[in-house]
C-alpha cells in the first residue's frame, strides 16, 4: 500500500495519535483501501483486514496479505487461509476468521496445521463489542 501524507495524517488523526515507531506503508503491500482483492471479503474479513492493517502501521508485522496462498492438503482437497501474516520477527502465520464454523473448515484448518508445522495457524473470532480473540 502507498499512503499519501495527506491519507497517513487522517489515519494518524483518527487513532489520536500516531503508534510508537509507526512508518509509513512500501509500495506494492495489500491494503484494504487499494486492493480490490480486498474488497471481496465478507465483513468478518474486513473488520480484521482493518486491525492487521494498524498492526502493520504500528510496527507490529512486517507484511499481510488476503488469501494470498492455497494449501494441498490432499488430492482435490484444498485450504486457502485468509490471511497470511509475516509478524515483526519474521515468521508465518495463517489467520482464519470465523464467525461461525462448519465441520469441514475446522478439520481442514486442523489438517493444514498437521501437514505444514512451520506455519502457525491462528483462527480468530470477534466477540460483541468487537473484541478479537484467538479460539484454536
Amino acid at each position: 500500500m502507498s499512503w499519501t501524507e495527506d491519507e497517513l495524517a487522517a489515519h494518524y488523526a483518527r487513532l489520536k495519535q500516531p503508534p510508537e515507531g509507526a512508518k509509513p506503508a512500501p509500495s506494492g503491500s495489500d491494503s484494504v483501501k487499494n486492493n480490490p482483492k480486498l474488497c471481496a471479503m465478507n465483513r468478518w474479513e474486513c473488520e480484521y483486514a482493518g486491525l492487521l492493517e494498524t498492526r502493520y502501521l504500528a510496527g507490529d508485522i512486517q507484511w499481510f496479505g488476503f488469501e494470498p496462498l492455497v494449501l494441498r492438503l490432499a488430492d482435490r482437497t484444498t485450504y486457502k487461509p485468509d490471511f497470511i501474516v509475516v509478524t515483526s520477527k519474521g515468521s508465518v502465520e495463517a489467520h482464519e476468521v470465523k464467525g461461525f464454523q462448519r465441520d469441514d473448515a475446522i478439520v481442514k484448518f486442523k489438517v493444514a496445521r498437521e501437514l505444514f508445522p512451520w506455519i502457525k495457524f491462528v483462527m480468530m473470532q470477534r466477540a460483541r463489542g468487537g473484541i478479537w480473540s484467538q479460539i484454536r
